[in-house]
């Protein structure tokens, strides 16, 4: 019997999140990828995942929410991968990025 977890997140083709890298967003990928493994995901951070078995199916993108130009050039590439990998299915968006300042 599915869990209802499994249910829910089924019904998504495409994974699209920001600060997938580290912390929670890696926890978060590795967790959807038993989930949902058939799904694409794309990743917007500074720095690349190091999930060596989503690989064929990661699309990272980077992006530094310090840099308003990065942030722009990210979201276009985050658009084009939604267009190219487009198969009529439901987008799961993730917004897990933060910001903030050290020290």
């Amino acid at each position: 019997m599915a869990t209802p977890e499994f249910n829910f997140f089924s019904s998504f083709d495409r994974v699209i999140i920001t600060g997938g890298s580290s912390g929670i967003g890696t926890a978060l990928l590795r967790r959807l990828r038993t989930v949902i493994p058939d799904a694409a995901y794309c990743n917007l951070s500074r720095s690349e995942p190091e999930i060596s078995d989503l690989k064929d199916r990661l699309h990272h993108v980077s992006c530094d929410l310090a840099d308003p130009a990065s942030v722009a050039s990210g979201i276009e590439a985050g658009r084009s991968w939604l267009r190219e990998t487009d198969k009529g299915g439901k987008i799961l968006q993730i917004n897990n990025s933060g910001f903030g300042a050290y020290g």
